[in-house]
């Protein structure tokens, strides 16, 4: 780590300035009237539970459970009718394992079944999606779990995490051995293969033998100049490294290891440090240095990360440190005022920092990271201020409006900015249930804290489990 020492220290004279005003914030006085009523926190909370019990989980299991092949059936149109060829991705079979894991240790009457599903999409991820001859997953198979081109044979490291992140969430409600020592694996592979130590943070794109790809190849094909997310060779991004923040976070929780934590803090201080800029936003790409390239500002990946941020840094045990809630409130102060719709609620899609959004779609997952967020902002400040408070109760109302699909079950995929659906997707590759399900029982939680329910949370990123399953 000494050869990028410029890495750590870039901004240590801003933060230091950060965090003396987040001290400030965090000792002020709270004022008690700014908040609403126990009861409002209670009937919201109820909400959010009875959305997740009838519209959610119902759209999802058992229909999406592919008993035949393994795995989970992707590719559903708004009313859950099928289309298209069996494919297994990674990143959508991750998620819907971490989504089945996540039901079952949410919901204690439902933990038995949910258990079921989660070892089921478990044994898919490694059985099929895992390369038995090179290590690494795949990042797309057909049914039978033999890579679909032209990237399927791709080890991605945005796979990789999603992979991580299910197999450790599956591994910590089921207690089962075997998924344990999957995720474990996995994140060993990906660190061999694609950790870089000369600069910091993960190289992105490999081959199936887990060579990374630097450069675009000899033609100009897209599958030799971008990768399988579509960006140029040789780049790393925001992306897949708030991902890799969020998988190692889970990881660490049932394998508390010397070099994962060492690859956590290092994740944390990238995102924190690196990614964030001022006034408040994430750089998209970067040079493998870690050099910014110009960008728009995503919305929707500012309120995610202020998430994960607060999440990777209570599994660091770095929860009272200000400094992270100062970045965390900086990334949604700066995406309200040009991303947050304040007529009808919803958050727009992206543009130029400091400016209106030049794309205003409101996809489903930034409505999710919206609203989860908003809440996460006012569990912390809402004694000084009811910004966030009225923010998420607007954002919750157009979700519930615009975005849920009451006679199918589950969300539309993408809307326009007067709240219509423009795709006819309620389920594919990108689409699973998890940045809604993680949101709704995330803001679940928080409500029933607020309304003296639950116990107080040890910080604003919800209940922990023990570190063993």
């Amino acid at each position: 780590m000494a050869n990028h020492r410029w890495f750590w220290c870039r901004h240590t004279l801003a933060m230091a300035l950060v965090t003396a005003l987040a001290a400030c914030a965090l000792t002020a006085p709270p004022s008690p009237a700014l908040r609403p009523s126990i009861q409002e926190y209670s009937r919201l909370a109820q909400d959010m539970d009875h959305h997740l019990r009838t519209e959610i989980l119902p759209a999802w299991f058992p229909r999406t459970i592919d008993s035949q092949y393994g795995g989970f059936h992707s590719n559903y149109r708004n009313d859950w009718s099928p289309f298209g060829a069996n494919q297994k991705g990674l990143v959508y079979e991750s998620r819907m394992t971490w989504l089945a894991a996540t039901v079952a240790a949410e919901y204690p009457d439902l933990a038995a079944q949910y258990r079921d599903y989660a070892r089921h999409g478990a044994s898919f991820l490694r059985q099929r999606l895992w390369d038995q001859q090179d290590g690494g997953f795949y990042f797309m198979v057909d049914q039978d779990g033999r890579p679909v081109a032209p990237y399927g044979e791709q080890k991605h490291a945005y796979g990789q995490a999603f992979a991580i992140y299910g197999l450790a969430k599956a591994a910590r409600v089921t207690g089962d051995v075997e998924i344990r020592k999957a995720a474990i694996a996995a994140f060993q592979w990906l660190d061999a293969k694609a950790h870089d130590a000369q600069y910091g943070g993960y190289l992105e794109a490999m081959r199936r033998d887990g060579q990374p790809i630097l450069t675009a190849g000899p033609t100009t094909a897209p599958v030799d100049r971008i990768d399988a997310l579509e960006i140029p060779y040789g780049r790393k991004t925001m992306n897949v490294h708030i991902h890799l923040l969020e998988a190692l976070t889970e990881l660490y929780r049932i394998y508390p290891d010397a070099i994962l934590r060492q690859r956590l803090a290092e994740m944390h201080h990238i995102v924190r440090d690196v990614i964030v800029v001022d006034p408040g936003y994430l750089n998209l790409q970067f040079t493998r240095d870690w050099k910014p390239l110009p960008g728009l500002q995503s919305y929707g990946h500012d309120m995610e990360t202020a998430f994960l941020l607060l999440e990777s840094a209570d599994a660091l045990g770095q929860a009272q440190d200000p400094q992270n809630l100062a970045v965390a409130r900086r990334l949604v102060d700066h995406a309200l005022p040009f991303g947050f719709d304040e007529s009808i609620g919803g958050m727009f899609d992206e543009g130029k920092s400091g400016q209106p959004a030049s794309s205003r779609a409101k996809w489903w997952w930034v409505q999710a990271e919206c609203l989860n967020a908003l809440l996460l902002m006012h569990e912390h400040f809402g004694g000084e201020t009811d910004r966030y408070w009225n923010a998420f109760v607007k954002q919750w109302q157009f979700i519930d409006e615009h975005v849920i699909d009451h006679q199918n079950g589950e969300w539309f995929m993408k809307l326009s900015p007067e709240g219509k659906s423009l795709l006819d997707a309620k389920a594919n590759e990108w689409k699973a249930g998890y940045h809604d399900g993680r949101a709704l029982f995330e803001v679940r939680k928080r409500l029933l804290r607020l309304g003296g329910v639950a116990p107080a949370a040890k910080d604003a990123a919800g209940d922990r489990s023990p570190s063993q399953p």
